[in-house]
């Protein structure tokens, strides 16, 4: 990455596009929290993975969002490992591919091809796409700051939760640009997240880096880790690591 001399001197930005019809990528996504529980003064380890891996193609969109895709779930999958015992939850949106489209008042959903849609992949599918077409995206946040190199920029945290949506409301986020080159942008990342369910207060932090287009502000790269702590009825110690990546996709097999 050609890295700017005199970014130091002086504020650096990115741009944002949206994406344009047409357009197509595959995400990837990995995220792995793994804890220790202490249960009737007994150690139970357990460790929950959640692998995504999708292709988006773009429909149509608005100059802020995308509104309308397809959308394929390569592989969708949720293991969890009790001490020696390992559960799989199975899936029922894995290897299918469906066209949202978020133009009207709400996410309407269709099975690609016309199949009828499940009230089991419709609650999955709105799980997985709660941002679609409705709320500030990573990119256009991010391409609204300005930086410095080496200053941390605050993201407010009612932004910030609509950017992270799932089990962890995001609290508090935090931005430095590390570097800014021609293509590319590279950021140090900070999030604290909590979240309370049955009776157990979960409490995380994670740090790590954000690489994104220079020109479009789009995520290229995500990589966070940091420690877990839950109170409550469950008390446990852990640890929280998430890798997402994004890469170009043109070629499909209709």
């Amino acid at each position: 990455m050609a890295h700017d001399p005199e970014m130091t001197a002086r504020e650096a930005s990115v741009r944002y596009r949206v994406p344009a019809p047409g357009s197509a990528w595959i995400e990837d996504e990995h995220s792995q929290m793994s804890l220790v529980l202490r249960v009737a003064g007994a150690e139970l380890p357990l460790q929950r993975d959640k692998r995504l891996r999708r292709r988006v193609e773009v429909f149509g969109a608005t100059p802020r969002l995308v509104t309308r895709a397809r959308i394929a779930y390569l592989e969708h999958a949720v293991i969890e490992r009790r001490a020696l015992v390992e559960r799989a939850s199975p899936s029922p949106i894995a290897g299918k591919r469906y066209v949202l489209d978020a133009t009207g008042d709400g996410l309407d959903i269709a099975a690609d091809g016309g199949a009828p849609v499940s009230p089991e992949e419709a609650a999955a599918i709105r799980g997985e796409e709660k941002r679609f077409g409705r709320a500030e995206t990573l990119g256009m946040v991010v391409a609204s700051l300005r930086y410095r190199a080496g200053e941390p920029v605050v993201v407010p945290p009612a932004t910030a939760a609509l950017l992270f949506p799932g089990e962890l409301e995001v609290t508090a986020m935090e931005l430095t640009l590390l570097e800014r080159g021609d293509a590319e942008a590279r950021f140090a990342l900070r999030l604290a997240m909590r979240g309370q369910r049955g009776g157990v207060d979960t409490r995380a932090e994670a740090a790590g880096t954000l690489r994104v287009d220079a020109g479009t502000a789009q995520p290229l790269e995500l990589k966070l880790v940091g420690p877990v702590h839950l109170t409550g009825a469950v008390v446990g110690d852990g640890t929280l690591e998430l890798v997402a990546t994004r890469t170009p996709d043109p070629a499909w097999d209709n």
